[in-house]
């Protein structure tokens, strides 16, 4: 029996740089801004160049009040007088390389993080999974993500929503996927947020291609977003509770 190698050399088309867009703004005193980058072709390394050139404003449509946003990282435009209010009503401005990319969100409104607690889950092996416990408001539509914050400090990258739509105005004991590894004697902080339709569209397409969630798996497509002017990304204005445990 015999076999061979043969080399294929894939014929990939470099493609133009697009302006990717994340901003954000929360009822926290702490980590709001804006993050502006550049994509890269396949074939480059998986580093996204800032963009450090930008002019951003983010303005308060309810008040009125605007502000011009100073840059205080490479890429990194930061919010430091704008305060996010559940109701009030934002819009994003971002001015670069002659292109205008804007983008508007409603805070909703805040849901109370009642407790946060975890249990064992047992599928192809036993595993601790967080639970997020709140009263899903019965009189509107709510959407919701979770963040994880390990021992180290260090966020997970897991993209983890979910909708009331088959809860609507229930107690709520929500398992969450964190994507990383718990073990007794870990102290775990999950930061529950409120967020908009279109940020949970967002970041609900980013956990299909994750490979969480029914339907889930890489599509090779960009998430939907809400900026205009040709950018990816979002910008999302959502409120934040945390809660920290340890698990034992």
């Amino acid at each position: 029996m015999t076999s061979c190698i043969e080399v294929v050399q894939l014929d990939l088309r470099s493609v133009e740089p697009q302006v990717v867009i994340e901003g954000k703004i929360t009822d926290s005193a702490v980590g709001n801004e804006v993050k502006i980058t550049l994509t890269q072709d396949f074939q480059q390394k998986n580093e996204f160049p800032p963009i450090t050139t930008a002019e951003v404003t983010v303005t308060d449509v309810t008040t009125g009040q605007s502000e011009t946003l100073a840059q205080t990282f490479s890429g990194v435009y930061s919010i430091q007088t704008l305060k996010g209010v559940p109701g009030h009503h934002y819009k994003m401005a971002v001015n670069y390389n002659g292109n205008v990319y804007e983008a508007t969100s409603t805070m909703p409104a805040k849901v109370p993080f009642d407790e946060l607690t975890y249990r064992e889950v047992s599928r192809f092996q036993t595993t601790i999974r967080m639970v997020a416990v709140y009263n899903d408001p019965k009189s509107q539509t709510n959407y919701y993500r979770w963040a994880t914050i390990g021992n180290d400090g260090i966020r997970s990258r897991a993209y983890f929503v979910r909708s009331d739509a088959f809860n609507n105005g229930n107690r709520i004991e929500q398992v969450i996927d964190s994507g990383i590894d718990i073990h007794t004697g870990d102290t775990i902080t999950i930061e529950m947020q409120c967020i908009d339709k279109a940020t949970f569209e967002y970041f609900l397409t980013l956990a299909k291609q994750q490979g969480q969630g029914p339907n889930s798996g890489s599509s090779g497509v960009n998430p939907p977003t809400n900026i205009s002017g040709g950018a990816l990304g979002y910008f999302g204005a959502y409120t934040v509770a945390h809660k920290t445990t340890e698990i034992k």
